[in-house]
């Protein structure tokens, strides 16, 4: 896990600093491992996923988002239920020789082609690697959603209501400040009508078209470096937002982000306006901190983040309402 990654080189730090010369043997194998649950359900098109970990004591970080170093908890019993009775019971993932509809802009317009996913899109969702698959619910705002975890004497619960987003009413690619160091580049920017009379949480974040109306983009690869969240708090938007930028956190430490955010003028973007509950925006606050905070002794890195996942377990299960809007040129 990245929490305890961060931790022991704070610990370093303070140790050499002060200047210490005696041994420390920090037991990695004595850690006790948790389980760590992760998983969203939308109003887009499914299959929606709910991955099953648990964490390691071991500092690798593996190699990449389809190789990572968690162990995967296989052989789980895992449903999803909603308010209106219906309960679906997920089975492990395999995205093997499964078609897709793969979007594309060409001759003025948006057209797409149904192809099985290549191999190293197949190999991101499986079920060896911890992932569960729904097979029939679909997401929709002003519902709450039952998450069930089951394996071996362990049983985990979690609850989540789908706020309702605002409709996007545009988005464009414009000129900005992408990075601390001052450097310009495209960001994309929306435009829509924030509700005054009640509190709301929002995250954006934005995709290649290629897969657009699917929950998970499978055409997607962020370096670990790069937070694709953004969120928001609306307490100081006004009424009508006339263009905020989407914007990427970058960690200037991970030398495979310098070149993020990074976006072709005229290249097709989906920009997606996601709706929070406070406890999902707490949790994807809190992971961005992470990524600021290096764990020095004036920034010391801060603890996990604060999920929703009852027994003891790591993680959040999440519902939300995506609005969207294609930037085509």
């Amino acid at each position: 896990m990245h929490t305890r990654c961060y931790s022991l080189t704070g610990i370093m730090l303070l140790l050499l600093t002060a200047g210490c010369t005696k041994e420390f043997n920090i037991e990695l194998d004595k850690t006790q491992p948790l389980f760590v649950i992760e998983g969203r359900i939308s109003n887009l098109t499914g299959p929606y996923y709910v991955r099953i970990t648990k964490s390691t004591n071991s500092l690798g970080l593996g190699g990449g988002p389809y190789n990572d170093s968690a162990e995967a908890v296989t052989g789980a019993l895992v449903t999803i239920s909603d308010d209106s009775g219906i309960t679906d019971t997920l089975i492990p993932a395999n995205s093997y020789n499964r078609y897709r509809y793969f979007y594309f802009y060409k001759n003025g317009k948006v057209d797409s082609i149904k192809e099985r996913l290549p191999p190293y899109y197949s190999d991101k969702y499986r079920g060896d690697r911890g992932y569960y698959e729904t097979t029939k619910i679909t997401g929709r705002p002003g519902h709450t959603y039952h998450l069930l975890v089951r394996t071996g004497n362990e049983e985990f619960h979690a609850s989540a209501y789908m706020p309702n987003a605002p409709e996007i009413d545009s988005a464009a690619l414009k000129e900005a400040t992408i990075n601390a160091k001052g450097d310009k580049g495209l960001l994309p920017f929306v435009w829509f009508k924030e509700p005054q009379n009640e509190k709301n949480y929002y995250l954006l974040m934005y995709n290649p078209i290629t897969d657009y109306p699917y929950d998970n983009s499978f055409n997607r690869f962020i370096p670990s470096g790069v937070y694709p969240f953004y969120v928001v708090d609306d307490a100081l938007l006004p009424p009508y937002i006339n263009g905020m930028a989407v914007q990427m956190m970058v960690n200037g430490h991970d030398p495979y982000s310098n070149n993020y955010p990074y976006i072709i003028y005229n290249d097709p973007v989906q920009v997606r306006l996601s709706s929070l509950t406070k406890e999902a925006y707490n949790f994807f606050k809190a992971l961005g901190r992470q990524l600021e905070d290096d764990g020095n002794a004036y920034r010391p890195a801060p603890s996990s983040p604060p999920g929703n996942i009852s027994g003891n377990a790591l993680g959040l299960f999440w519902a939300t309402q995506i609005s969207h809007k294609l930037i085509l040129r």
